[in-house]
């Protein structure tokens, strides 16, 4: 179906292997139209090549004590610097603080930050930031 409203073009940074696995999820969860970040090591793309092709960066993370401040500073400023919102989702999943070094790079970094209890709820935020999924037909004789 064609799509008759915006759609951004989302780049997520998952960060730290408890980001990977819930990037993962999302994708297995049916989240599409989103780039995730390959990170250091990745395909060799630094975070400006990767970033001039979005409109949105999103940083994911799930276990704060992963999240390096050097590299949410490097990502923040490079998507920025690349005209892209910036923005966090933090999957609260009730096993650590939502405090702490990780938190404070993540809140100094980015113009958005949002707190959800679940992968799910994560992959329909992305979904929305995205543009949302394209209209579906309505069933006839409905």
């Amino acid at each position: 179906m064609t799509r008759t409203s915006y759609e951004a073009r989302v780049l997520l940074a998952p960060l730290g292997g408890s980001g990977e696995r819930a990037a993962q999820e999302c994708t297995r969860l049916g989240l599409t139209g989103v780039v995730t970040y390959p990170g250091a090591g990745g395909n060799g793309h630094g975070p400006a090549a990767a970033a001039e092709h979005a409109d949105v960066v999103v940083l994911l993370a799930v276990d704060l004590g992963e999240v390096s401040a050097a590299e949410v500073a490097l990502l923040g400023t490079t998507a920025r610097l690349a005209g892209c919102l910036v923005a966090a989702v933090v999957i609260d999943d009730g096993h650590g603080p939502l405090t702490g070094p990780g938190m404070t790079a993540l809140r100094e970094a980015v113009d958005m930050l949002v707190v959800v209890r679940s992968v799910a709820l994560a992959a329909s935020f992305l979904d929305v930031v995205r543009g949302g999924s394209a209209p579906r037909p309505a069933a006839q004789g409905a």
